[in-house]
């Protein structure tokens, strides 16, 4: 006969219980505790102690304790890794429940567990030969235990309970828990009433770990080392004694360096400190306990005082309960039992995934909560009958970023991103779908082309597929190897490079432009090129990556120019583009003696002519500008020089330290240094490949403190710096947080001057560019937004995906 487990994996404890199936009440197991809890519990794990305690060797707990006292099981394994811990559980000789390998188990999860720690649990359970692993929620498991409870042990008539508002109180779940549930006839099976999950918390109650350390802290506040018991090897004991009743307990401290014994007491009246814990969480609860009928509390505060908790929060609602130790435990094994047997469970709301809609800079929801399901089969989104959802990836564009996140889980996404096997001619259409199954904590997205007859595009491996997935369950991730899917913080903290396309592919006028000029004789205007340039292009007729955000581009200047900052293998570009390259160098020298002199005239200019080329430019040209640069030469007010490096170089990663070295040399330049800092932060913009690492890092310190104690200085007390210059400066911090791509970051100090520049320094109130405002949705700006708050909330990692899709986009203009 198949059994069913429920596990509760508490902070201070895992408890479980078996059922065989034959209807009993089940078999109660463990606890063990101070095992430290999914998910995991940081504020447990004490800086001050916890090496100490770990210093303190096994051995030497054995010579102390060998006058016979019992010693308590424990499993020492790292702070909040629930999935070594499970597999080590479940995988031990001794310890663990005796559970078919047939059978069902159950893990009672928190409210607040995030995916990434639902996925921890799922793929601890996974390794072992227990291949049926659902989760619950720990209210819902803690109601369902109860109701248990009242039903076969107190012969309750359930009915009594239909039409009753229900809170779950959990103060063992790693902070408060406030959820409100209903019982439900279950509408297929109407003799069946079961819970059903009305609201989750809303984390007002705490949101933070704080609570349970202030109340060991209450509980020890005659032990100094109070720290070293809640954070270290005997925590076990600790929370055995206080779950047992017991008075106190034996234990070792490390005190002047040395370790001693220590009896510790407790008291059994209720500590005011804990009173004086107990009380905010009360106020917050306020509002929510309006009306309410039923209050269960769970938690071993409450088990340890009993009345003298209940009754402060019987003045918020009349019937108030303390829950016993195994509820949790004993819910999530039924849940396991009837899920398996096919039985009612519970009713929950749909996971309210929701998807990055670049165009729309918003979240956009899939489920809005409101959808009550039953768990034991799959939901799907859009549903039967919807119109499918369909997301559109504009031409040019050579990969995509999906991205998707749950709403409790305010802190990352997950984002599937892949290559197109060749750069898009035209917009491409994907439909969007996904297959969700609540009690798995699983789902699965698919991105699929919605163009039959196209050419599949999508990059996987060798091959090319005409979809791509994306698996919630990490532990699932094998199918689309080639396809990366990671998880991306929100507050991801800097601005992937976005490499911009030039005019010349928005229409085949823009190409003949380019042809015709080539072909024309030596001498010919080359401001004739852009006169026909502005007589034929159209922004209204939305042509371009410039047009989408916006902005209404001026075609003689070299913002979203021509040409751009990558090839696309298009052989008759490529060779237009070459050619006028080969042109321009032959009509006019790079570099001449009245260039240096400040007087060639711009449009004349080599140079110039050369940096709207982009990566089109010439090699000799490239090479040419990192030798004067490498060199240090200094060719007096010819701007096409200094923002040679951010037009055509980056497709070396050596070129930003070439370019960082000349910008620490050259202290001494006035508005030149603005034109460097505008090459800097362009050849980050425009170039994947450019990297900061960890040995350009040195470096880089070196140039932003020289922005932050000079050049903000010169751009604020004079010179010939303009709000271009000043701009520059900011998206040369912007994108100098790149480093953090490789896993480095700035240093505190640094990172705490451009801080004070940013908030209050000479840097700060620094308006949007206009070619950036377009682009923010004005809804989701906050009222008062600058350049300069915009960058702060980078250095600060409180950036948002608006705010990196915002940074992309001016990777396009």
């Amino acid at each position: 006969m198949s059994t069913y487990i429920g596990l509760d994996m508490a902070p201070s404890a895992m408890r479980w219980i078996v059922r065989d199936g034959a209807g009993g009440g089940g078999e109660a197991g463990g606890p063990i505790y101070g095992i430290r809890g999914c998910p995991k519990h940081p504020d447990y794990d004490s800086a001050v102690s916890w090496s100490d305690a770990m210093a303190f060797r096994q051995g030497e707990f054995e010579a102390k304790f060998g006058s016979g006292i019992e010693k308590t099981v424990r499993y020492e394994l790292p702070e909040g890794h629930a999935a070594e811990w499970l597999r080590s559980f479940f995988q031990s000789a001794e310890g663990h429940p005796a559970v078919d390998v047939n059978g069902t188990i159950a893990v009672a999860v928190p409210d607040h567990a995030s995916p990434e720690d639902r996925d921890d649990v799922l793929a601890g359970l996974s390794a072992t030969k227990y291949a049926n692993v659902s989760l619950i929620w720990r209210p819902v498991a803690a109601l369902l235990g109860w109701m248990d409870y009242q039903k076969n042990k107190q012969g309750v008539d359930l009915s009594i309970l239909l039409n009753r508002r229900i809170f779950v109180l959990d103060l063992d779940a790693g902070r408060p828990e406030l959820t409100e549930l209903a019982c439900v006839r279950h509408r297929k099976n109407r003799d069946w009433i079961v819970p059903s999950r009305r609201r989750p918390s809303s984390d007002t109650l705490s949101t933070d770990g704080t609570f349970a350390r202030e109340c060991y802290q209450a509980m020890l506040a005659d032990v100094p080392e109070w720290e070293q018991l809640v954070g270290g090897q005997f925590y076990a004991d600790l929370q055995h004694a206080i779950e047992a009743g017991d008075n106190g307990f034996e234990a070792w401290v490390r005190r002047r360096g040395a370790w001693q014994p220590k009896r510790v007491k407790f008291s059994h009246a209720l500590p005011n400190d804990i009173l004086d814990t107990i009380k905010p969480i009360l106020a917050r609860m306020r509002e929510d306990l309006n009306n309410a009928d039923i209050l269960l509390i769970n938690g071993w505060v409450v088990r340890r005082y009993g009345e003298q908790i209940l009754a402060q929060f019987k003045t918020k609602c009349g019937n108030v309960a303390s829950i016993s130790a195994d509820s949790v435990a004993r819910g999530a094994a039924l849940f396991a039992e009837r899920l398996a047997k096919g039985l009612p469970t519970y009713y929950d709301r749909l996971p309210e995934y929701s998807f990055w809609d670049g165009f729309k800079s918003d979240w956009v929801l899939m489920f809005n909560g409101e959808q009550e399901v039953e768990p034991g089969r799959e939901y799907r989104y859009p549903e039967a009958g919807s119109r499918p959802c369909k997301l559109k990836i504009e031409k040019y564009a050579d990969n995509v970023s999906f991205y998707v996140r749950e709403p409790t889980s305010k802190e990352y996404a997950r984002r599937i991103k892949t290559v197109f096997a060749e750069f898009l001619r035209s917009d491409l259409e994907l439909s969007l779908s996904a297959v969700v199954v609540p009690e798995k904590g699983s789902a699965r997205f698919v991105l699929a082309m919605c163009d039959d007859k196209a050419p599949a595009i999508f990059v996987s491996g060798t091959a090319t597929v005409r979809e791509i997935v994306l698996r919630w369950r990490s532990d699932d991730n094998k199918a689309n190897k080639e396809v990366s899917v990671e998880y991306i913080e929100e507050h991801q903290g800097y601005v992937e490079p976005q490499p911009v396309l030039g005019r010349i592919y928005d229409s085949e006028d823009n190409l003949r432009m380019v042809e015709e000029y080539v072909k024309t004789p030596r001498g010919a205007a080359f401001y004739g090129l852009w006169a026909a340039y502005n007589a034929r292009f159209h922004p209204d007729a939305r042509n371009g990556i410039a047009d989408r955000v916006g902005y209404r581009a001026t075609p003689i200047e070299p913002t979203r120019g021509l040409f751009g900052t990558r090839y696309v293998f298009n052989v008759r570009v490529d060779k237009a583009t070459r050619a006028f390259a080969e042109k321009c160098a032959k009509e006019m020298p790079y570099v001449t003696p009245s260039l240096f002199a400040g007087t060639g005239s711009l449009l004349k200019d080599g140079m110039l002519q050369q940096n709207y080329c982009h990566c089109g430019a010439l090699e000799d040209y490239k090479n040419l500008i990192r030798a004067r640069l490498t060199n240090g030469d200094e060719p007096q007010y010819n701007f096409s020089f200094y923002n040679a490096a951010g037009y055509v170089l980056g497709e070396d990663p050596k070129d930003v330290e070439i370019l960082l070295n000349y910008i620490c040399a050259k202290i001494h330049l006035q508005a030149e240094r603005g034109k460097l800092w505008w090459s800097f932060f362009r050849m980050l913009c425009w170039h994947p490949e450019c990297k900061l690492t960890s040995a350009t890092k040195p470096l880089l310190e070196k140039a932003l403190s020289i922005l932050c104690s000079q050049d903000a200085n010169k751009v604020v007390n004079g010179g010939r710096w303009t709000f271009n210059d000043i701009k520059y400066l900011l998206l040369a911090i912007l994108y100098a947080l790149r480093i953090r791509e490789s896993g480095e970051d700035l240093s505190a100090p640094l990172k705490q001057h451009l801080i004070a520049l940013l908030s209050t320094g000479l840097l700060s109130n620094v308006p949007f560019p206009q070619t950036m405002v377009p682009k923010v949705n004005p809804a989701s700006r906050l009222p008062g937004d600058t350049l300069s708050k915009y960058v702060l909330r980078f250095v600060l990692r409180q950036d948002t995906l608006a705010d990196r899709e915002l940074g992309s986009a001016m990777g396009g203009v």
